[in-house]
């Protein structure tokens, strides 16, 4: 008995892109961090976020301080694989903060502007 054409192929299954629906529950708050550290651990990219704080200025103050306290406010681990994204989309948000034209979004990126 012949075999049908059917039954002979093979099936490509393709993904198709899903959106991502970002959440930021309560819990996590906003902290300002004047200064960023960069590693890179094995594969991954570890950014730490810091805060400088200008110590409050009183009589006596040792003028001569040469340091001043960096607080870490967050740390994050992202994979080398993100990274381009995260850079195109702080590109991005940059360019539009400065009135500038966003870079182009390449047209299979799920990504929209802003997310990386």
């Amino acid at each position: 008995m012949a075999e049908n054409a059917n039954d002979t192929e093979k099936k490509i299954v393709v993904p198709r892109p899903v959106g991502i629906d970002f959440k930021v529950p309560d819990s996590i708050s906003t902290l300002y961090a004047s200064e960023v550290a960069v590693q890179v651990i094995l594969t991954d990219f570890v950014l730490s976020f810091f805060e400088v704080r200008i110590p409050i200025l009183q009589p006596g103050f040792d003028s001569e301080t040469t340091m001043l306290d960096a607080q870490c406010v967050g740390r994050i681990a992202i994979s080398s694989e993100k990274i381009p994204d995260l850079i195109r989309a702080l590109e991005n948000q940059y360019q539009l903060f400065t009135g500038q034209t966003a870079i182009p979004i390449d047209e299979d990126s799920e990504n929209e502007v802003g997310s990386a």
